[in-house]
């Protein structure tokens, strides 16, 4: 920026009233924001936020659309929700997207967007009973639904708060979850209040496979009750998914013993 300062000392490079760390162009005096992570800076950008809609015509051009299947949430007025406002708040703050309580088709989620957790959300359909031919014993078929989390996605989940239902994620026989965080970017689900330190406040993540079980007859279809519907059969081979760098917090709890459908582990893997 010919002030003098080389760039190795200079916090501005392109002195543009912009820290060089809050700069997606540190070198570029016309551009700060890359709101969607396409390279283009947001003053060249037509579409801000990547969501199909032109900034000319996008109340909000740097707030991505939550995803088809998802049902976006204002918040704003919660005190107790611990969604990320960073600075611009009116602009860049992340959209609040509620998921459905089934997801019946394949979802990838938005890190960009925020997603609420009500009640028990429950991808595909594996937690009904099934046939050793593979099929529900209603006749209908076993879905195959995979929920794609990427890196730096929040979750955050209602608060317990004494319901007869609590809040978690179920991911059923036949379908997938795909979460690959990073070290650096981790996938973070938590209650909605803000801060970590309590635990019990929602009932986490349920992943239910087709391995066998002990209590399980060979060649017989096998559908072990666990309290959130139904798990094992007949494949050694099942893959429900990935888990990596994965954050769950707040989670898991034993409300009632007697009731294994209140008695949550935070995350509960079942075969």
């Amino acid at each position: 920026d010919g002030d003098g300062l080389g760039n190795a000392c200079d916090v501005d490079d392109d002195n543009d009233g912009r820290l060089d760390v809050d700069d997606a162009f540190s070198l570029d005096e016309t551009e700060t924001h890359d709101s969607d992570g396409d390279g283009i800076g947001n003053n060249a950008d037509e579409d801000d936020d990547n969501d199909g809609v032109s900034d000319s015509l996008d109340p909000r051009p740097v707030v991505a659309a939550c995803p088809t299947g998802t049902t976006e949430v204002d918040l704003r007025a919660d005190n107790n929700f611990a969604g990320r406002f960073g600075d611009d708040v009116a602009s860049l703050a992340p959209s609040t997207c509620q998921l459905p309580a089934q997801i019946t088709e394949d979802l990838t989620l938005d890190p960009r967007s925020d997603y609420i957790i009500s009640g028990p959300v429950v991808v595909g359909n594996g937690h009904m009973p099934l046939t050793a031919d593979g099929y529900l014993e209603d006749g209908s078929s076993l879905l195959a639904v995979n929920l794609t989390i990427p890196a730096g996605t929040r979750l955050y989940a209602d608060y317990w708060n004494g319901n007869d239902t609590p809040s978690y994620l179920q991911i059923t026989r036949g379908s997938k979850i795909i979460s690959e965080g990073t070290a650096e970017n981790p996938i973070v689900m938590s209650a909605r209040g803000l801060g970590y330190y309590n635990q019990g406040d929602w009932g986490g993540l349920i992943v239910q496979g087709r391995a066998g079980r002990s209590e399980c007859e060979q060649n017989v279809a096998c559908n072990a009750s666990t309290g959130h519907g139904y798990s094992g059969g007949l494949d050694e081979n099942d893959n429900s998914g990935v888990l990596r760098h994965v954050v769950i917090t707040g989670a898991g709890s034993a409300r009632n013993l007697e009731d294994p459908s209140k008695v949550m582990s935070g995350l509960t893997l079942e075969s």
